[in-house]
């Protein structure tokens, strides 16, 4: 009876053993697919910034230019000569101001 408990408790050990060195050799197999999924993930979320870039400045964009151009109205429909003259002033400092911020940009970039 001792020697059969010997041996079971041998064959637990060795069932132990086995099921440990399968573990760690899970962890080493499976940690060259968890490095190349984190480096795909850093990937796909830089290449959506400088995709989605783009879009926003053509966005920004479009906002100034419908700005501007509600701008223009307001100067064509103006009641008189004195508030022609003020909104033409205002379309003129907004462009001044429009070009220099391109120009930054442009040396930003």
């Amino acid at each position: 009876m001792l020697q059969l408990h010997g041996c079971v408790c041998h064959f637990i050990y060795f069932i132990d053993t086995l099921a440990h060195n399968r573990v760690i050799s899970r962890v080493i197999f499976l940690q060259p697919f968890e490095e190349q999924r984190i480096k795909e993930r850093e990937e796909m979320q830089h290449d959506l910034q400088h995709t989605m870039k783009p879009f926003e400045e053509q966005q920004r964009k479009g906002r100034e230019e419908m700005q501007h151009e509600r701008k223009e109205i307001e100067v064509q429909h103006a009641r008189t000569p004195e508030e022609f003259q003020r909104k033409l002033q205002e379309l003129e400092q907004e462009a001044i101001r429009r070009a220099t911020k391109q120009g930054k940009r442009r040396d930003a970039a």
